[in-house]
């Protein structure tokens, strides 16, 4: 295989006529290739204050690999790399594609809010570490394990078992033990860890 030189390169630009382009374009491509890549290599790590430069490719190799602070020097000043920007939220269009992608876009938002839901469900859980032996406080933002308190009969509190929130409200059976109902479904809702609500905003009173 050939190599061409820089010049060659220009050139095949320059009078690329009858190809409508393409090898201009080819030239183009090969020549942004070529000045991508260093034309020497300087280093300082010789103690004698005066920087060491090379032009041989094996030789600036043999630094990078062996000293720090091995400049690799270029024909032409180089881009910064391109850094990525994710975005804050999601746009509709960016919905409306991943939806059309990945199929029935109300099961994509079904699995995406699930996840999402998860994800606060974790976080809250990883947040609020128990203390072993400590006496469990009632306060908002604490998970209580059951078998330590449970809240008064009428409370309604989150409830959590294996990763799963729900809004509860305690019930007491005739045999007097407590436990949680949905208070979406009034189905009875198992769990290990409970939380009190926190106090709604206080409105500020009309005159």
């Amino acid at each position: 295989m050939s190599e061409f030189s820089r010049e060659t390169l220009l050139n095949i630009i320059e009078t690329d006529h009858v190809q409508c382009g393409e090898a201009s374009a080819l030239a183009r491509i090969a020549l942004a290739a070529m000045d991508s890549e260093p034309v020497a290599w300087m280093h300082n790590n010789n103690n004698i204050g005066i920087p060491a430069v090379t032009v041989s490719q094996k030789v600036g190799h043999y630094w990078m690999a062996e000293f720090e602070n091995v400049q690799p020097l270029y024909r032409h000043a180089q881009s910064a790399p391109v850094v990525p920007v994710v975005p804050n939220e999601m746009t509709a269009e960016q919905a409306y594609e991943i939806g059309d992608y990945y199929g029935d876009p109300v099961d994509v938002f079904a699995r995406g809010a699930n996840w999402m839901r998860q994800h606060i469900i974790d976080s809250t859980l990883a947040a609020a570490p128990q203390s072993p032996g400590s006496e469990p406080a009632t306060v908002p933002g604490k998970w209580i394990p059951v078998s330590e308190q449970m809240p008064e009969v009428g409370d309604i509190v989150l409830t959590a078992m294996g990763g799963v929130v729900n809004v509860g409200e305690t019930e007491c059976s005739a045999a007097n033990c407590r436990f949680f109902t949905s208070v979406i479904s009034g189905r009875e809702l198992p769990a290990t860890h409970w939380m009190p609500l926190s106090a709604g905003p206080q409105g500020v009173k009309g005159e």
